[in-house]
């Protein structure tokens, strides 16, 4: 290969690098807002620092690249080409990351969603229960209400009470009947 070649090719590998690299910053950023800030850590500002550090370390070298090299060998284009598929990787790996963080952001908040009905069915549940605890206890007083009156009925019918009660009662109606 030519020199001139090798050349284009290391510059041309060393700028898209650069690209990706510049890249891989914005999708840290977009990554980086969808972690919520309590699960956020210093460790994911030491990834946005390596990669400007990256940034600026491709820069250098093509510059000295340019600047030093009259003549580009296939050591400098495995260089480059070194650098070009760090970059891939970075951004492979962060992009990866963002579509990872994404579908557990979703999940997350899905997962609020479910826990928020599930909270409001527990009150209705549980405003249930107390309703039906509360007319339990009204028909137990019923029941024991009732009761007590049976047996008060069933001492009035030993003494003959009721059914003079009842003959009072059948000629009262029969009066009201007549007038």
């Amino acid at each position: 290969m030519s020199t001139t070649i090798i050349l284009l090719l290391s510059v041309l590998l060393n700028v898209s690098g650069i690209g990706f690299l510049i890249y891989a910053v914005t999708l840290f950023r977009r990554l980086n807002e969808k972690i919520r800030p309590e699960t956020r850590e210093t460790k994911l500002d030491l990834i946005l620092v390596l990669i400007y550090l990256f940034i600026v370390g491709y820069g250098v070298h093509l510059i000295y690249f340019l600047w030093m090299s009259s003549t580009a060998n296939v050591h400098d284009l495995l260089i480059c080409s070194i650098f070009f598929f760090g970059a891939i990787f970075v951004v492979t790996s962060l992009n990866e990351n963002f579509k990872l963080i994404y579908k557990l952001a979703e999940k997350s908040s899905r997962l609020e969603d479910l826990n928020k009905e599930l909270h409001l069915k527990t009150e209705e549940l549980s405003k249930s229960e107390d309703g039906m605890k509360k007319r339990s206890a009204e028909l137990e007083n019923t029941l024991e209400d009732f009761y007590t009156m049976r047996l008060g009925m069933e001492d009035q019918v030993k003494r003959g009470v009721l059914a003079e009660e009842n003959k009072k009662m059948k000629d009262r109606l029969d009066a009201l009947k007549m007038k």
